[in-house]
């Protein structure tokens, strides 16, 4: 549900009372820029330290644009969640009227990036939330007191040759002296006086109503001139007071309060920062929840507003939900800048910053890739949704108000990203919690560097404890685990950050890989004697199967079609080259009077100039300069040039023919497109001459895949290849290995770990690693293989994502060729 400026204030509180009864809240950021690494930088990896400062920088120069945060309500008795998603924009402007400048900067390649997902730059200014940080709030009364408190130092800078405002300033004088001469004089002293006065005084050079520079004057005249009087400045007018210290300070006070109060008005969405972060939001006003619906069971019930307010209030410092977010590292930095102020220089001491305010975290990006299997593993938010998609429980649903957002949901939008967030949360978090086995677990996740650090997990993560069957449901992943559950020790607190030195690629990518190492062998796994001694449970080596796959193409064996726009321009050029060349001189080739002579002329009147494909068209009239088509023209149709110059060779070949009995006729070129692409024989090698062709192979279970085969003991990645590739298509193929490093691998993780019967190894999933090669000659023959193999097909890029399943084509689509 998108939040304006103008339907904030009826939402705040209908936020609020989804926070003080959700069972965690994800949050997802977009900003106006990000930190990137200086060209050109070299060197080792940088620590979580450094990569902690150079976020913080990028924190420090760039915003928050918007914000998402999706409730999730759980209906444990019937494993339900209901997701309630909201998504705002945040204001840069603030009351000019604070004083406080609050400077935006955007990053072009952001600016980019938001404007491709569809971010609406209006909606920032237009409906954007306003908010003020601890800081500017901090910085607004500072000034206020500091004006207070600050002695006089004005001086009159008046030049001589100004002689209107020297007059002016006379006239002031005297008004004012005279004022004072008078033993009983009145309260105060309005400059200019009535308008009676100044005429029957004679007051020259006195207006009757002043502008703003001639109020700054009588202020400045006062201020140095007269320590005992004071001005107050009015619409027309400049009121002179005699000087009261105590109704002075009054003044003064009473404006820091004014500040202290419009600073408080213009708190806007920081309450929701505020009251997320546990922070006393006594100081709300109750007015934000008089139209409320959440109060009105209350209000029946007798209680009064404020008695509601109060109460609410209690609650929800005392609930304090799970904060989920993916790639939480980089949205806390921004988000504790953004509302609370200057971050600490160490990362430890950020650390006790966020533990502070939040006490359970959860990165799904965390829990995606703790036990990927790979150097790359896929983070991508989207991507790690979509392969959740079909699980069926636990069952989630969009609460109906905001169904509508849902589908309306756009990636990258912050609003949708939570919500995605929740529902991978809620997907991952059931199945990882489900495993009664948390043995490889805690032997991995112990050693992946996080910048928090483990707290001990409460009863207050979800409440009071569950009864024993919503354990049962959590251990059957119908729903979140439960307080006490080891996946809370495990999961919390451990936010994933890549590319430092502490932790590049997780535990089990390095157990299993060998950088520059292709070749596997089939051997028993073993205990890990590195792996932490501090847990009770036993500790086993994961083991995923190895194998090698064939990347088998045809390449493109003709030049691509032309669009219409390079037809045009190639055809244009020609008559271009045709206007600007030299004129054919016939004579120095044909006498005059000649057949051959008459034959030129004959051919010209027809066509109107010696090139054969540019149509009818003369570059020496005076119409020369029209050498381009009009739309629709099929001029420069590649069919249409051909047979103007076959047609031409013809009439040519047959006008200096001897034999007229017959007509010779010129060979046409081979067309583009063949009889297998009009039969759409997708086992022909001889369609889609433009494009790559890659060999896929369908085994007797049905599944279209590269052809795959597990990896023998002693066998390197390449040969295992050769093998595979005779094994599945036949011998009947002159094919070649082009290098010997894979272009790509595939690694799939089975839902549950497997034994092997002969080793007792636990089996993770498989790793394939795919080999590149090409066809030159042949066929592929399945007749005879001896994999279970039924079908085979020579698709291009395109086609094949209809084939294979999503996650598979995800993990192979970078090895395919556009063309």
């Amino acid at each position: 549900m998108d939040v304006t400026a103008q339907t904030f204030p009826y939402h705040l509180s209908k936020i609020l009372e989804d926070l003080a009864s959700s069972v965690f809240v994800s949050i997802d950021l977009e900003f106006s820029g990000i930190a990137t690494a200086p060209q050109g930088r070299a060197g080792p990896p940088q620590s979580l330290q450094q990569r902690y400062e150079e976020v913080v920088a990028g924190a420090d120069k760039y915003q928050i644009l918007q914000v998402g945060l999706t409730f999730c309500h759980e209906d444990a008795e019937g494993a339900k969640y209901t997701l309630k998603p909201y998504n705002l924009y945040l204001s840069p402007i603030i009351d000019r009227k604070l004083e406080v400048e609050r400077s935006w900067s955007f990053q072009s390649g952001a600016v980019e990036f938001l404007l491709g997902n569809k971010f609406n730059m209006d909606s920032l200014y237009r409906t954007g939330v306003q908010y003020i940080s601890r800081e500017e709030e901090a910085k607004a009364v500072s000034k206020a007191v500091e004006r207070q408190n600050q002695t006089s130092s004005t001086s009159m800078d008046i030049k001589e040759t100004d002689h209107e405002s020297l007059a002016f300033l006379d006239v002031v004088r005297q008004l004012v002296n005279n004022w004072l001469a008078l033993d009983k004089h009145d309260d105060y002293l309005n400059i200019p006086p009535p308008s009676r006065q100044i005429q029957s005084e004679g007051l020259k050079g006195m207006p009757s109503v002043l502008n703003r520079f001639q109020k700054r004057l009588v202020h400045q005249l006062v201020e140095v001139e007269y320590p005992g009087l004071v001005t107050i400045g009015r619409p027309t007018f400049v009121q002179i007071i005699p000087y009261d210290e105590a109704r002075e300070k009054a003044v003064r006070d009473k404006r820091v309060q004014w500040v202290q109060e419009r600073a408080w008005k213009e708190t806007g969405f920081r309450w929701v920062a505020e009251a997320l972060a546990g922070c006393d939001i006594s100081n709300l006003s109750p007015q934000y929840f008089a139209g409320a619906r959440a109060n009105v069971p209350f209000q029946q019930q007798g209680a009064s507003l404020n008695e509601f307010v109060d109460g609410f209030k209690e609650r929800l410092k005392a609930h304090r939900p799970i904060l989920v977010g993916h790639n939480l590292f980089m949205d806390l930095i921004y988000f504790f800048r953004c509302f609370f102020g200057p971050l600490p220089d160490r990362l430890k001491d950020f650390q006790s910053m966020v533990h502070e305010h939040f006490p359970v975290l959860v990165d799904t990006k965390y829990l995606a890739t703790h036990d990927c299997g790979s150097i790359n593993p896929t983070s991508s938010l989207q991507e790690i949704n979509k392969s959740l998609v079909q699980i069926p429980t636990p069952v989630l649903s969009i609460h109906p108000h905001f169904a509508r957002y849902h589908i309306q949901g756009i990636d990258h939008e912050a609003g949708y990203d939570s919500l995605l967030t929740a529902q991978v949360f809620i997907k991952l978090s059931a199945q990882l919690g489900g495993h009664n086995d948390h043995n490889n677990m805690v032997s991995k996740l112990q050693v992946e560097s996080a910048p928090a650090d483990d707290d001990s997990l409460g009863s207050e993560i979800l409440g009071e404890y569950s009864l024993a069957d919503e354990i049962r449901m959590a251990n059957k992943g119908h729903l979140i685990p439960r307080p006490g559950s080891q996946f809370w020790t495990v999961f919390g607190n451990k936010l994933r950050v890549f590319g430092t030195k502490e932790r590049r690629v997780c535990r089990s990518c390095q157990d299993t890989l060998v950088r520059r190492n292709y070749s596997s062998a089939a051997t028993p796994i073993s205990p890990d004697p590195s792996s932490s001694t501090s847990s009770t449970f036993p500790v086993v080596k994961p083991s995923y199967v190895i194998s090698s796959g064939v990347l088998l193409s045809r390449p493109p064996q003709i030049t691509r079609d032309l669009t219409e726009f390079e037809q045009a321009y190639y055809f244009y050029q020609k008559r271009l080259n045709e206007r600007l060349a030299l004129p054919f001189t016939k004579y120095f080739y044909f006498k005059r009077g000649t057949p051959a002579d008459e034959d030129w002329k004959r051919k010209i009147r027809e066509r109107q100039t010696a090139s054969r494909d540019i149509g009818k068209y003369n570059a020496y009239s005076p119409e020369a300069w029209n050498d381009e088509l009009l739309v629709g023209a099929p001029e420069s149709n590649p069919d249409h040039i051909v047979e103007s110059l076959i047609s031409d060779a013809e009439s040519t070949a047959n006008a200096t023919s001897q034999d007229t009995s017959k007509k010779e006729e010129i060979p046409r070129p081979h067309p583009r497109v063949t009889e297998a692409d009009q039969k759409n024989d997708t086992q022909s090698l001889n369609r889609a001459l433009q494009r790559t062709l890659y060999l896929l192979v369908q085994s007797k279970k049905g599944y279209w895949k590269l052809p795959t085969s597990p990896v023998a003991t002693g066998e390197t990645l390449r040969l295992a290849a050769e093998r595979t590739l005779e094994q599945s298509a036949g011998v009947n193929m002159n094919t070649f290995m082009i290098g010997y490093h894979p272009v790509g691998h595939y690694v799939y993780n089975v839902r549950l770990p497997k034994f092997d019967e002969t080793t007792g190894a636990q089996i993770l999933g498989e790793k394939t690693f795919f080999m590149k090669g090409r066809i030159m000659t042949g066929q592929a023959d399945i007749s005879a293989n001896v994999q279970d193999l039924q079908n085979f097909k020579w698709l291009a890029k395109e086609e094949i994502a209809k084939y294979v399943l999503p996650h598979y084509y995800a993990g192979i689509k970078n090895m395919l060729a556009e063309r």
